[in-house]
C-alpha cells in the first residue's frame, strides 16, 4: 500500500517512461494503472478489481445466465408474479428488482426457478403485521438478461420502470407479442402468477366460490379478464391521492371449474388450499364435506 509523500514529487513512470507528479509513493502514473497497469484483466483486458489479476467474467468462465434455461411457462409464472407485485427502482449505484411478499414459499419458488437473487426478511412496520420477505436481483450480469426474458410479457407500467433503469438504457429491448387468446400453457402460468401475487380465493355460502383480483393497471387486468372472463368493475379511490382500480370477479361454477384445471398445478400452498376447495365446489351441485364454509 503506498504512503503519502511529506511534499509532493516528480517521478519517471517504471511502465511509460513518462514523468508526473504524485503526492504518493507510487513509481506508476495514473495512465499506466486505470488503463494499462493494475486495473486492466490480463486475459480480455477489461476492468477489474485492483486486487485481482483477472476480471470476474474470465475468472468464473463468463456471466452464468440461469434465464435462458427456463421453460416457457417458468419465465410466465415469475413475468406474472413479478406484475402483480415486483417493482424495478433505482438505487445510488445500480438497479434493483424487488418483489415483497408475506409467503416465503413463493419467493422460494421463484428463487429456485430464476437461479439468480437473494431473499432476506423484511422488518414489521407495525407489531401486528405478519412477517415480510423480499427477494431482491442486483447484481447486472443478473439483471440483464432477467429484464430481457420479461420484458415481451409485461404491462405498461412495468416496462416503464424496466426503461428507466440506468443499468438497463443499453438493453435492446425485444418486440411485445401479441398476448395468448386461451388459458393454456404459459398463459396459464402466467395468470397463475398474477393471482399468487394479487388475488384472493374466497369460498361462503352466500357467494358461493369466487376470484377476485384488484390491480390499479387496467391492462393487466384486462389480459386477466381476457383469458378467465368474469366482471369487471371500476373503482374509484378511497383517498384521493390514491389511483382508481379495477376489479375482476370470477365466478359461476363452470367458469371456475374451467379455469382453475389448469391454474392449480402453478398455485403454491396458501392459495392452493383455497383453489382446491373452490375447484371441489364448482365439480358438484351441492357442498361438499371438505367444502362446507365453517360461518354461517
Amino acid at each position: 500500500m503506498s504512503t503519502r509523500l511529506p511534499a509532493s514529487e516528480t517521478r519517471t513512470c517504471r511502465k511509460c517512461g513518462e514523468d508526473f507528479a504524485t503526492s504518493w509513493s507510487r513509481w506508476t502514473c495514473w495512465p499506466c494503472r486505470s488503463v494499462g497497469g493494475y486495473n486492466m484483466c490480463s486475459d480480455c483486458g477489461g476492468r477489474k478489481s485492483s486486487r485481482s489479476v483477472r476480471c470476474q467474467i474470465c475468472a468464473t468462465g463468463g456471466p452464468q445466465s440461469p434465464v435462458s434455461e427456463m421453460s416457457a411457462s417458468a419465465l410466465a409464472w415469475t413475468a406474472g408474479l413479478i406484475e402483480a407485485e415486483g417493482t424495478f427502482t433505482n438505487s445510488t449505484s445500480s438497479s434493483v428488482l424487488r418483489v415483497v411478499m408475506t409467503d416465503l414459499d413463493v419467493l422460494e419458488r421463484l428463487e429456485r426457478i430464476t437461479g439468480v437473487g437473494s431473499i432476506r426478511s423484511v422488518a414489521s412496520r407495525q407489531p401486528h403485521h405478519k412477517q415480510a420477505y423480499s427477494w431482491t436481483v442486483k447484481r447486472r450480469m443478473h439483471l440483464e438478461p432477467l429484464a430481457q426474458a420479461l420484458w415481451p410479457l409485461m404491462g405498461e407500467r412495468r416496462r416503464v420502470q424496466m426503461s428507466s433503469c440506468k443499468t438497463l438504457k443499453q438493453i435492446a429491448w425485444p418486440e411485445v407479442a401479441a398476448p395468448p387468446a386461451e388459458l393454456l400453457g404459459p398463459a396459464a402460468a402466467w395468470v397463475a402468477g398474477v393471482l399468487e401475487g394479487d388475488g384472493s380465493f374466497g369460498l361462503s355460502r352466500r357467494h358461493g366460490g369466487r376470484i377476485d383480483l384488484v390491480l390499479t393497471e387496467r391492462d393487466v387486468v384486462g389480459r386477466v379478464h381476457a383469458l378467465t372472463g368474469g366482471d369487471l368493475y371500476q373503482l374509484e379511490p378511497r383517498v384521493k391521492t390514491w389511483q382508481p382500480t379495477t376489479r375482476l370477479v370470477i365466478r359461476g361454477r363452470l367458469r371456475l371449474r374451467q379455469i382453475l384445471r389448469p391454474l392449480l398445478p402453478w398455485l403454491l400452498h396458501r392459495r392452493a388450499t383455497r383453489a382446491w376447495m373452490i375447484y371441489k365446489w364448482a365439480c358438484s351441485s351441492g357442498w361438499p364435506t371438505e367444502c362446507r364454509p365453517t360461518s354461517p
